[in-house]
């Protein structure tokens, strides 16, 4: 194709997403190239190993060469901050999708510039009368005691299939294919939920984080199903510079109006990011023990 069409400005979607050698042909052939992603979210996914590169030569030491998963865009987005090339990147603040609310949880994976673009993304909640008191916030936080099995904790299952149940009865306009949807970490709980949940709606997704990204839903209910501190490290996705937890921010940024998280917190709290998540929970939304949630249910 490059033999027969000439380019003069490449443009990639979703650069983030896209390993260096798969799209370095095409750059290395267009005078100029446009790359579009998020940096801040879930890399590249590849079967090869993670480990981080390592080279004698001090050029290209310097060249910001993390491992085999990260994107071309985002290798060249800290080459540029750190070259103090400003021009060359550019940062959309303004975002159409979450509640201001919601956004605030991930505000500072984003120097703390994100704006929402509607007057919508600033309203109140609208209260439904007879609603259980916990739904009448935006962020929420159910504090549940540690799982007792790997990955899997029957506990949670119950009481996201009764938040859910809640949902859908509470609110008379909520479709719950569009409107509701959870994330869960290991296919063991995945499963488990899906059994449960299927009972209310075949439609609503269960799913991972990864194939969560680039979805939304009006409610999100993450579920953090962990027994050990080593659980804990098994949800996380930690940047290079440890700034940024990805699959947390992409957990979040997946609801539009109401975040609901259900996790043990003193081994959350064990995360700087999750922990971070909680303080700000803990001021401008609810959290709640298992217990008082279900006696509200």
């Amino acid at each position: 194709m490059m033999r027969i069409i000439k380019i003069d400005e490449l443009i990639i979607d979703e650069a983030s997403q896209i390993i260096e050698n798969s799209i370095l042909g095409l750059v290395t052939r267009s005078p100029k190239t446009i790359m579009i992603g998020d940096q801040n979210q879930l890399p590249p996914i590849s079967v090869q190993n993670s480990v981080p590169y390592s080279f004698n030569s001090p050029e290209l030491h310097s060249l910001n060469y993390g491992s085999y998963h990260q994107s071309l865009m985002e290798r060249l987005y800290k080459l540029y901050n750190s070259n103090g090339f400003a021009q060359s990147t550019v940062m959309l603040t303004q975002h159409y999708r979450m509640h201001n609310a919601i956004a605030d949880l991930i505000s500072d994976y984003y120097q703390n510039k994100l704006k929402a673009a509607t007057p919508e993304q600033h309203k109140a909640l609208d209260v439904m009368p007879g609603q259980p008191p916990f739904l009448t916030n935006r962020l929420i936080w159910i504090d549940c005691p540690p799982a007792k099995s790997a990955h899997y904790d029957p506990l949670q299952v119950e009481l996201i299939s009764t938040i859910t149940a809640s949902l859908i009865s509470n609110h008379s306009q909520i479709h719950p294919a569009r409107d509701i949807g959870i994330v869960a970490p290991f296919r063991a709980m995945i499963h488990a939920l899906r059994d449960s949940i299927n009972k209310l709606d075949k439609a609503i997704v269960i799913d991972t984080v990864e194939r969560f990204q680039g979805s939304e839903r009006s409610n999100i209910i993450l579920s953090l199903p962990i027994r050990s501190e080593n659980d804990l490290r098994l949800l996380e996705s930690i940047s290079d510079d440890e700034l940024i937890d990805r699959k947390l921010n992409v957990a979040v940024s997946r609801a539009k109006q109401r975040i609901i998280i259900v996790g043990n917190m003193m081994l959350c709290q064990k995360s700087a990011h999750y922990n971070k998540i909680i303080d700000k929970i803990s001021s401008s939304g609810l959290i709640l023990s298992y217990t008082d949630l279900m006696q509200q249910l």
